[in-house]
């Protein structure tokens, strides 16, 4: 089994930016509630 990992070094986000990130987030998730769209506050790994 070969696993490629690379490890990265993150540092969290200030407090008025996770804010802003939360606010917009809410507003757009509330625009897109009929729709197969959906919005995520954070990085998400897809296939």
């Amino acid at each position: 089994m070969n696993l490629d990992l690379q490890i990265t070094d993150m540092a969290g986000a200030p407090p008025e930016h996770s804010a802003v990130t939360a606010n917009f987030v809410s507003a757009i998730r509330s625009q897109l509630k009929n729709s197969t769209c959906f919005v995520y506050s954070d990085n998400v790994q897809y296939r």
